[in-house]
């Protein structure tokens, strides 16, 4: 039965050391704070998506797409009734324009968008709910950040998290209040400010001609035009499958044809075919505005008429069996393009090359404004004759610029349909061949060459998938983009006089202005499990609370046990005390209250204060028995290496970080490890073990069977000098290991001497711990080349190894910093690297870690730190470093840690 100071020393002091804190009074907040603060919450408190922001750019001063990028913000579900400066998050199919609106008025700061992924099939009923979005709100200013999260699972789930938290504000004013208290949130992080504008904005052509049979100057030309960019809402998830990668692809297929005809002397035609790939389509055709403003300077410094038969411009030709001839004015039969028109007339109704419905669509160019529906208005409004072909009937399509317009939706049957009505009319028109009933053209001639009908489709397939596989958003489209690039190479292999213009804006009144930061790897955006703000406060008095009661009884605890003893049913209990506590208890009761004159009283308290004197060796011992927990001497600071873990990890409850190893060879084996070598006379000493294909963590052991040190090792196939020389490196030593060659780095816990000749015991092991020091193997000899380590930070100082800035759970010293890095400077040459950091927590030697240039995923226990965090941890961090390690790929550490409670080390 428990006495009266087994209660008081259960409840008051064995609660309130530091171990009585963490094991009892923590376990219950957590369990007091639903959700926030047990265990279980810290797992998924924080979760990473990728987010892609909404376009943004100005074209003839004006402003479009989203004019803002930074949010953090608390999201709420868009059918909350409270959004007022919050985030909110809505799938695609259920945003209309109106909603939007709505939205706005609401007070938003920011709006999230789930939509499908650009890989899966899209409803008609998703492609004409965003069609009306895109089409208005890609031709305003938004002054909100908007982003868009593709589908996936854990899009999913946060969305019903979202969705499931209880609406209350209709509930009464006690619910309301519990419910801001308990509820979880969702605070929703991107961390990019306001984009600034670029001072490179501009655009690439690329074209290239064939010249027909006479004197060039004097021949007529057809130009065939196809523009390659696309648009949509977000960068990352624009296609443009069929606008206008489609149009784009026939326009390829067309040059590889006319080159084949070119070839020969015998079936060159008399016209001059001119090809452009033509760039800003999507921006009111800015690189057709350019070929012709460098066509007319052309013609008038030459003082020579325009020369110009026909355009045509392709666009959107990857779906449907129809196709449309869109003309400004219909041409006369007698003109190229009359003539072109009959012949796609006669070979429709014929189905020459399958079901096509044709058909001409006149529209008159709209004067009064800048913009044209239309990409050969632009040379209709400039006196030069054409039209566009393409499946769509009017230009303001959803389809035209949007991310629905995706690869799976794109036909490869009509692609080649279309390519060969066009052709076929083409070829007819400039060999002035008008009856379908002549073959003017050898078949056979014109598929040799790896032209074969499956070549085609072939390299039908293949171009799109290229196309499709990068955004191609105008601002994206620079010099080195692959798109630009392999266009070019294209043209410069069949075309002849292939030229790459620059388009830039006018620095006065510019046509288009690209902004920094667009791209199309999307943005990180962080998701935070948060509480209100009540939640904190409620949680704050709770502590000051309980703090509270805690100095209350500590400043009145004699005044407090006296009224317990003088309670006769405690104090009859109390009267059978222990001995081990007697002197504590009879020491309470002489600083009680000695207010009283009354000579009795006098003796008994002469009486008690004697016996206090007489045990004072027990109270003494209580005392320190009952405080080590809360109060730490010197010598407890510097405790032993209780401990050996590896791999550092930002969650200490996940089992893959602070991986316990085994210190003695009866473990290893318990846990597989197996024995690799028994050696000590070689490059490396004592008895090595491994887990099966884990080169990773190679452990040592002495004669004796304990743990005296530890080794990486990296598959020499994944090695090369060129980001960093390991082979001269001296720490890096070469070995073989299940016919598999290693290069290896190695650390001895105790001194190199005593691994193969005396050893450690269990009982050493248990009074020394883990190791008595740090030796690293420098060298190919064991003994002569192990060089130790500083074991206090005292001392390291004057040394080479340079303080580095701290990290919690890492190391620290003198509460500053934790990282050492050997011989560390601004001008120090990446080769000098050293591939080996140290430790230190609470002024000692606390562990180590290996760090090398390259990523190198062999093994679990490694770990693969970001340039931000490697720069941030150096102090200086050499000038050389950030270049090499991103040409390398990222660089491969691993922690390892002497003490047992590694999450203690904090900063």
């Amino acid at each position: 039965m428990f006495e009266v100071n087994d209660i008081f020393d259960t409840i008051f002091f064995r609660t309130t050391t530091l171990t009585g804190f963490v094991f009892y009074w923590l376990p219950i907040i957590c369990i007091l704070s639903p959700t926030y603060l047990s265990p279980f919450a810290f797992v998924d408190a924080t979760q990473e998506f990728k987010a892609y922001r909404m376009v943004q750019f100005d074209l003839y001063g004006q402003a479009y797409g989203s004019r803002q990028a930074f949010v953090s913000s608390e999201v709420r579900l868009w059918s909350n009734t409270n959004l007022n400066r919050k985030a909110a998050l809505i799938r695609l199919e259920k945003l209309t324009i109106e909603r939007f609106r709505s939205l706005i008025s609401k007070g938003i700061n920011s709006l999230f968008v789930v939509t499908p992924t650009t890989n899966s099939q899209w409803t008609d009923e998703q492609k004409s709910d965003i069609c009306d979005l895109e089409t208005i709100l890609l031709g305003e200013s938004v002054p909100i950040p908007v982003y868009f999260l593709p589908e996936t699972q854990q899009t999913n789930d946060l969305y019903k998290s979202i969705e499931s938290r209880r609406d209350s504000t209709k509930d009464s004013a006690l619910a309301v209040l519990y419910d801001m208290i308990t509820a979880d949130g969702y605070q929703l992080s991107v961390n990019t400010g306001k984009y600034s504008q670029r001072t490179d904005s501009v655009l690439y052509n690329i074209a290239g001609k064939l010249i027909g049979h006479g004197i060039e100057e004097r021949l007529p030309k057809i130009l065939l035009v196809a523009h390659y960019d696309a648009l949509g809402f977000a960068n990352g998830l624009i296609q443009g499958a069929d606008s206008n990668a489609s149009g784009v692809l026939i326009l390829l297929k067309l040059i590889r044809l006319f080159s084949k005809l070119y070839a020969k002397q015998t079936t060159r035609a008399k016209y001059n075919l001119h090809f452009l790939f033509a760039a800003g389509g999507k921006l009111n055709y800015q690189g057709s505005k350019k070929w012709i403003d460098d066509y007319h300077d052309q013609k008038h410094q030459q003082q020579l008429p325009n020369d110009i038969d026909v355009v045509i411009c392709l666009d959107s030709l990857g779906q449907s069996n129809e196709l449309f001839m869109h003309v400004s004015k219909p041409p006369k039969e007698t003109q190229p393009a009359g003539i072109l028109r009959e012949l796609l007339t006669q070979l429709s109704e014929k189905s020459t090359y399958g079901p096509l419905n044709f058909e001409q669509v006149h529209k008159k160019i709209l004067k009064t404004s800048d913009f044209v529906a239309w990409e050969h208005e632009k040379y209709s409004w400039s006196k030069l004759p054409g039209f566009t072909l393409s499946r769509l009937n009017s230009s303001k399509s959803c389809s035209h610029s949007s991310i629905s317009d995706v690869r799976n939706d794109v036909e490869l049957a009509s692609i080649e349909r279309n390519y060969q009505y066009i052709s076929d009319a083409l070829i007819r028109l400039i060999f002035n061949k008008t009856d379908l009933n002549l073959s003017i053209i050898d078949r056979t001639y014109l598929l040799s060459d790896q032209q074969s009908d499956n070549d085609q489709i072939s390299f039908t397939k293949q171009w799109l998938t290229f196309l499709t596989n990068y955004s191609r958003s105008p601002s994206l489209l620079t010099k080195t983009h692959p798109i630009v690039v392999a266009l070019e190479q294209y043209a410069h292999r069949y075309l002849t006089n292939v030229v790459k213009t620059t388009i830039r804006p006018s620095k006065k009144d510019p046509e288009f202005v690209f902004f920094d930061g667009d791209d199309d790897q999307g943005r990180q955006l962080y998701v935070y499990r948060i509480k209100p703000a009540i939640f904190d406060l409620v949680l704050a008095i709770f502590i000051a609370a309980y703090l509270g009661i805690v100095y209350v009884m500590t400043a009145h605890w004699p005044f407090i046990l006296n009224i317990l003893i003088r309670y006769k049913p405690l104090a009859k209990t109390f009267s059978s005390s222990s001995i081990q506590y007697g002197g504590y208890k009879q020491f309470v009761l002489t600083i009680q209250d000695d207010s009283s004159e009354d000579d009795e009283d006098e003796i008994k308290r002469y009486a008690i204060a004697k016996l206090v004197i007489s045990d004072e060796e027990s109270v003494l011992q209580w005392w320190k028995k009952r405080t080590c927990g809360l109060l730490l001497s010197a010598d407890d600071l510097e405790s032993k290496w209780d401990s050996f873990k590896v791999t550092w990890g930002p969650n200490s409850f996940n089992p893959e970080y602070f991986v316990k190893q085994p210190r003695t060879i009866a473990e290893a084996k318990q846990n597989n490890y197996q024995q690799i070598s028994d050696q000590c006379e070689d490059i490396f000493l004592g008895q090595r073990f491994m887990k099966p294909n884990d080169y990773g963590v190679i452990l040592i052991y002495d004669n004796q069977g304990t743990i005296a040190g530890v080794q990486m090792g990296i598959p020499a196939s994944m090695i090369t000098d060129k980001f960093y020389k390991y082979s001269t490196q001296k720490m890096f030593n070469r070995d073989t290991i299940a016919g598999v060659e290693l290069y290896i780095l190695t650390a001895y816990f105790v001194d190199p001497r005593t691994i193969c000749q005396s050893g450690r015991n269990p009982s050493h092991l248990n009074h020394e711990g883990t190791g008595t020091g740090l030796w690293l193997q420098n060298g190919s000899n064991p003994i002569r080349d192990s060089i130790e380590m500083p074991l206090y930070d005292n001392t390291v100082n004057n040394t080479k190894w340079a303080k580095g800035v701290c990290l919690p759970t890492m190391g620290m010293s003198n509460n500053k910093r934790y990282h050492y890095w050997y011989d560390n400077r601004l001008d120090k040459s990446c080769d000098e690297f050293f591939p080996a950091f140290l430790l230190y927590n609470k002024n000692k030697l606390a562990g180590f870690g290996w760090i090398v240039i390259g990523k190198f995923e062999f093994t679990k226990r490694t770990e693969f730190p970001s340039i931000t965090v490697i720069a941030s941890s150096q102090e200086p961090f050499p000038v050389c470093m950030k270049n090499r390690i991103q040409e390398a790929g990222g660089m491969t550490a691993m922690h390892h840690f002497f003490n047992n409670e590694t999450w203690n080390i904090l900063c």
